[in-house]
């Protein structure tokens, strides 16, 4: 009876050790299989072709990751502040995310600047080209965004000059109030309009008061922002700028990473540069038929006006690329390199 006694004391002791064993190697190997979950977060959301874009990014590293990987977004800034996106990655508020440039007020001198230098490179693919190789040359264009890890680089869209007036020829511009952003104002300066910085939401109201005379805006916003319902014309102008970084992940998420996982995404950064450019041409496309159907006019300037309008934009450029030579930036090099790669491609 004692030896009976003893058997069954030490199995249920076997029986515990071995509940506890397997418990532990339950635990780890379910940490093991556990996805890492990345938060994204952006101010835009469908049918916006950023949001576009950036979804199929998600389901591309999900799929390339075989859920290793999960992406919680966080669409239409619920989670982002556009003017504080870059202090907000910075702090951990999310993983990834929509961080722009033209909504901060200073550190990134350069990338700003550099932007304009573009302005007649209407072919996205051309634009991508150039600023690959440019960036390669000049490393220094990165440096402004090294406290992040890029993810993707916006193409640059096109934008055309919509009016409630007609602008037939560059003289037309005189006396005009314009929305437009960093060297169009400067330009419209120079061409005796006035340039105004307003939000793309108040250009409508805008607009409609009278407030505004015309806009630099690309296509798309005519499904967007409902222009064709308050413009009745609009100069195909195709003043572009340049690719830039736009998306990034937190340096700290992006160390923590395993470097398959981190090839991963390394490897998708052409995949939603070129999602986010069939993105914006589909809607691009969407916008000019929303125009035609509303009744705009379509305007383009004859060649000798062409001339003039872009000579404003070389003038504008050659003062950035020169202040920035002041600044201790290889301003004037930059664009001499982008301007010779235009003329190759």
């Amino acid at each position: 009876m004692k030896r009976l006694k003893l058997t069954v004391f030490f199995v249920l002791i076997l029986m515990l050790v071995s509940g506890l064993l397997f418990g532990v190697h339950n635990k780890q190997a379910r940490a093991a299989g556990k996805a890492i979950e990345i938060t994204f977060a952006t101010p835009w959301s469908n049918p916006n072709p950023y949001a576009v874009a950036a979804k199929m990014w998600i389901d591309k590293i999900e799929k390339d990751t075989n859920g290793r990987v999960q992406i919680k977004p966080y669409w239409g800034g619920t989670l982002i502040n556009p003017r504080e996106a870059f202090v907000q990655l910075s702090n951990g508020v999310f993983d990834t995310g929509w961080c722009c440039i033209a909504y901060v007020a200073d550190g990134f001198t350069l990338s700003t600047n550099y932007m304009p230098f573009y302005y007649g490179i209407s072919d996205t693919k051309v634009r991508r080209r150039i600023d690959a190789e440019v960036r390669k040359k000049f490393p220094v264009l990165n440096e402004e965004y090294s406290k992040w890890k890029i993810l993707e680089l916006v193409g640059g869209n096109n934008n055309q000059l919509i009016s409630v007036n007609p602008v037939r020829k560059v003289a037309d511009i005189k006396g005009m109030s314009m929305k437009g952003g960093g060297p169009d104002i400067e330009v419209i300066k120079k061409l005796g309009g006035e340039g105004a910085r307003v939000s793309m939401g108040e250009v409508y109201i805008s607009l409609q008061k009278k407030i505004l005379d015309g806009a630099f805006v690309p296509w798309e916003t005519f499904v967007a922002f409902k222009f064709g319902e308050i413009v009745k014309y609009v100069n195909m102008v195709n003043t572009s700028y340049s690719p830039y970084p736009q998306n990034f992940m937190n340096l700290k998420v992006w160390n923590k990473l395993p470097a398959d996982i981190q090839k991963v995404f390394d490897d998708n950064i052409e995949f939603w540069n070129n999602a986010e450019d069939e993105a914006f041409r589909v809607a691009n496309e969407a916008g000019m038929k929303a125009a035609k159907e509303a009744g705009v006019e379509f305007i383009e300037f004859p060649p000798e006006e062409s001339k003039k309008f872009f000579d404003t934009f070389a003038e504008v450029t050659a003062k950035i690329a020169a202040d920035l030579d002041a600044k201790g930036y290889p301003g004037t090099d930059i664009l001499n390199e982008v301007t010779r790669l235009s003329k190759i491609y």
